[in-house]
């Protein structure tokens, strides 16, 4: 389902900043402007404070820069102030940086492509890629993590990795940036399981897919390590925008309204 997360930030009678969710409709139909509006006003007129409203914070996409026209023709308001996510500035420049030029093509491409066609074009972008495909092929199978968790353990034992042996794998959701960045550096934690499991990898009968395509180099781990160094510091600023500015000390107190 489509769902519209609609939350409102208010100073409540006892002058304190407060973070609500008030709605969390489904959009009908297309993702359009005219859709959204629909949703979101009958939310407004609900709880009946459209004469308070100062501003709306939504991403970047252009249906939401279109969101205003509708709202204020629904509800007979002048347009407000449209406040920009910085989150989802953070989350469009690394995507870039991981994945390179063309990331709303390959997004595209994923969406209509065969199982076997996305393994192709995430193989295409490098280690990050690579690890995916290992990651997503693993997880997508019980009997699988299974064989991967032995792998994991044993290396775990050899190398009194205590603390590592029950870790398991962590899939790309594909929404954030910040998924990927998990997925690396869980990754890099269970590389002697990983490189175990490859080695010990043998194509099923039954199974029409060459994991080999995927083994990682010397050079790819050396490229996944870097990215996540990288990346590090993107992570601490997507929390430190996000906070609860209600929290002393641990406020999101330049990216919170």
């Amino acid at each position: 389902m489509s769902l519209l997360s609609i939350v409102a930030h208010l100073i409540n009678k006892g002058g304190k900043l407060q973070s609500i969710l008030i709605g969390l409709p489904r959009i009908r139909g297309s993702h359009t402007a005219e859709n959204i509006a629909t949703a979101l006003a009958a939310v407004i007129q609900k709880y009946q404070f459209k004469h308070k409203l100062g501003c709306l914070i939504a991403n970047n996409a252009t249906n939401n820069d279109e969101l205003y026209k509708h709202l204020s023709k629904s509800l007979f308001i002048p347009k407000r102030e449209r406040l920009r996510c910085i989150g989802h500035i953070l989350n469009l420049t690394v995507k870039a940086l991981i994945y390179g030029k063309g990331v709303s093509k390959l997004k595209r491409s994923l969406i209509g492509a065969s199982d076997e066609a996305k393994f192709d074009l995430m193989r295409q972008k490098g280690a990050v890629g690579k690890v995916y495909n290992i990651v997503k092929y693993i997880m997508r199978s019980t009997a699988r993590r299974e064989d991967f968790t032995k792998n994991q353990t044993q290396a775990c034992m050899e190398d009194e990795l205590f603390d590592q042996a029950e870790l398991i794998l962590i899939k790309d959701g594909g929404v954030q940036w910040n998924s990927t960045y998990s997925m690396l550096h869980r990754a890099l934690l269970l590389k002697k399981g990983i490189d175990k499991y490859l080695l010990s990898w043998r194509k099923p009968a039954n199974d029409s897919y060459d994991l080999t395509q995927d083994f990682l180099t010397t050079e790819d781990w050396a490229e996944v390590e870097q990215l996540v160094k990288i990346l590090k510091p993107f992570v601490s600023a997507t929390k430190r925008i996000e906070g609860d500015a209600n929290n002393p000390r641990l406020e999101g107190s330049y990216g919170a309204l």
